[in-house]
């Protein structure tokens, strides 16, 4: 499942079919609503099958649920009133559904005397075609909305390697390791000059000789790397020879194996009892 976006749910005021949806309803549903003391789970036109299986099977939960003041038009007047917005974690028919353009509305399940609490409580949600409540916006589940949640952290490679060259997976590490050492050491601000004296047992920081042991170092990683990849293709060639004289051998069989229903002529004769040859 993938959690999605707040959409508004519901609004305070008088319903289609002429029910009351309270400001304090609204408030408490946000105020009280916790998946952890009773999750609202969602259904199809408030209809709950008894079977897992669809058409009437859960769609998904509420994970959470926040209320907010919005300007909704009626009678051509704009007025201020409370709604209702919740987040769902959505199964894969719900998203179908949805990207199918069917069911794209709320309804809201309130239980208006949560176990005796006197305050409402959010029960259970609808997807439907017809919301009571106005005020309801259009749902649109995206398809990348399950990937919110995971950031991908781009520019990481992984090189896998077969368990005998696990040697070139390191050598390429290191490698590529040295390269961003020396190729980070050029945006370095030079250092203040230091004294000529040195620390007893060490020589000044040679440029020359730095850059020299690093290219040798890269080299010998980078032959170790060539080897490892050389031997892996190697390995694939002859895995791929081997398959194209198996495929070959095959061919040959399948050709000159008779079927299984075939029967040979039998041999023309003549008058005499004398085999004649067939031509």
């Amino acid at each position: 499942m993938a959690k999605t976006p707040f959409f508004r749910v519901a609004v305070e005021g008088t319903t289609v079919d002429g029910r009351e949806i309270t400001r304090a309803m609204i408030q408490q549903m946000a105020d009280s609503y916790d998946p952890a003391t009773y999750t609202a789970r969602i259904n199809c036109e408030h209809l709950r099958g008894y079977s897992p299986e669809g058409p009437f099977n859960s769609w998904g939960s509420v994970t959470a649920v926040k209320a907010e003041q919005i300007d909704l038009s009626i009678g051509g007047k704009t007025e201020k009133r409370l709604a209702l917005f919740a987040q769902f974690d959505v199964t894969d028919d719900a998203r179908r559904y949805n990207q199918a353009g069917q069911k794209l509305f709320s309804s809201i399940e309130v239980h208006p005397d949560f176990v005796k609490t006197g305050k409402a409580y959010l029960m259970g949600l609808a997807f439907t075609d017809s919301p009571a409540s106005l005020g309801t916006e259009v749902l649109k589940f995206s398809r990348d909305d399950k990937r919110k949640d995971n950031l991908v952290q781009l520019g990481e490679i992984e090189l896998a390697y077969e368990a005998e060259d696990a040697g070139a997976a390191e050598a390429a590490t290191g490698a590529f390791a040295s390269m961003k050492r020396f190729f980070d050491s050029f945006g370095k601000q030079p250092e203040p000059a230091q004294p000529a004296a040195s620390p007893a047992g060490k020589e000044p920081a040679d440029p020359v000789a730095a850059f020299a042991q690093f290219a040798g170092q890269f080299g010998a990683q980078m032959e170790t790397l060539n080897a490892g990849l050389t031997k892996s293709f190697t390995a694939i060639e002859t895995r791929m020879a081997k398959m194209a004289e198996d495929h070959e051998a095959l061919r040959k069989s399948v050709e000159t194996t008779p079927s299984r229903t075939y029967t040979s002529r039998p041999p023309a004769s003549g008058g005499t009892g004398a085999v004649r040859a067939e031509c």
